[in-house]
C-alpha cells in the first residue's frame, strides 16, 4: 500500500513539474484536471488506509487481550501455586521431623508442573509469531501446524497444486493464521479423517483452498450472524484477509464437510 501512496506522489510532483515549462493554457487546464483526479486518488487512498490501519489495531488489540488471558489463566497461576508448594516445602524442611519422602514427592510434582508450564508458554510464544515463518517460509510454517495436529489426531493432511511462492511478512502472516483457524476448526468440528491444502496461482491472484472430507452437513452463516453468536475465530479469518484485500470464502460441500477458499491478488502480495 505504501508503494501505490508513492506512486501516486511522484505522479503529482512529476505534474506539478512539467506545469512550469508549459505556456499553452489549453495543456495546463488539462494537466491540472488530471492533478484534481491524482488528488481525489489519493484522497480515497488515504481513507482506505485509515479504514485499514484501524482493523490492524483492532486486531492487535484483540490478540493482546488473548495472550494477556492465557498468560493470567495459565502461567501466572501456575506460578502463584508454586510458590505456595515451595513455602510447604519449607515449612516441612523447618520441622522437627523432617518426611524427606513427602518432600521429594512434592518437588517431582512442582518440577513436572512447571516442565508442562513452559510448554505450554513456548507454544503461546509460538503463537504469536511462528519461528518458521521468518526462518523457512510459509509452507514450511503451516507443515509445522499441520505435524502438531497430526500428533493430537489421526489425520491425513495432503498438500497439493504449485510450489508455494514467498510473500511479503504481513501477508504470510495473515495466510497462516487463516489457514491456522480454519486447520482448528475442522479439528474441533469435523468427523473428517482427511484433508486437503491446495495452493494454485492464477492470472490475477494466488489461491488457497483448505477442503476437508467430513461427512456432516455444515451451515455456514452471514458475518453478522457470526458476529451476533460471538464466533470469533471466524470473525478473525474474514478480517484477517480484509487487511490483505483479499476474498475469503468459506463454502459447505454438498456430501458434507467445508472448503474454505483465499484469493490473495497478487498485487503488492510478492516479496521483493
Amino acid at each position: 500500500m505504501r508503494r501505490l501512496a508513492g506512486k501516486i506522489i511522484d505522479k503529482i510532483l512529476s505534474k506539478l513539474n512539467s506545469l512550469k515549462n508549459i505556456k499553452d493554457n489549453a495543456i495546463k487546464d488539462e494537466i491540472l484536471e488530471e492533478l484534481e483526479d491524482l488528488f481525489d486518488e489519493l484522497i480515497i487512498f488515504e481513507g482506505k488506509t485509515g479504514a485499514s490501519l484501524s482493523k490492524t489495531v483492532d486486531i492487535l488489540e484483540k490478540e493482546r487481550k488473548r495472550v494477556s488471558h492465557e498468560i493470567h489463566d495459565g502461567p501466572a497461576q501456575v506460578i502463584a501455586a508454586v510458590v505456595r508448594r515451595i513455602e510447604y516445602c519449607e515449612s516441612l524442611l523447618e520441622s522437627e521431623t523432617i518426611d524427606k519422602t513427602k518432600i521429594i514427592n512434592e518437588l517431582r510434582d512442582i518440577k513436572n508442573d512447571l516442565r508442562r508450564e513452559i510448554a505450554e508458554l513456548r507454544t503461546l510464544i509460538f503463537s504469536l509469531r511462528p519461528p518458521a515463518l521468518d526462518d523457512l517460509g510459509l509452507k514450511s510454517a503451516v507443515s509445522s501446524l499441520v505435524n502438531n495436529l497430526k500428533r493430537e489426531r489421526e489425520i491425513n493432511i495432503e498438500f497439493t497444486g504449485d510450489d508455494w511462492v514467498q510473500l511479503t511478512k504481513e501477508a504470510e502472516l495473515n495466510i497462516y493464521r487463516i489457514i491456522q483457524e480454519a486447520l482448528n476448526n475442522i479439528w474441533k468440528y469435523s468427523d473428517t479423517t482427511s484433508v486437503r491444502i491446495n495452493f494454485q496461482i492464477t492470472e490475477a491472484v494466488y489461491e488457497w483452498i483448505i477442503e476437508d472430507f467430513g461427512t456432516k452437513e455444515i451451515e455456514v452463516e452471514p458475518e453478522e450472524k457470526l458476529i451476533e453468536k460471538g464466533k470469533a475465530g471466524l470473525i478473525h479469518m474474514l478480517e484477517r484477509a480484509e487487511l490483505m484485500n483479499a476474498e475469503l470464502l468459506i463454502q459447505p460441500k454438498k456430501e458434507g464437510g467445508l472448503s474454505i477458499i483465499i484469493r490473495l491478488p497478487k498485487t503488492n502480495s510478492l516479496k521483493t
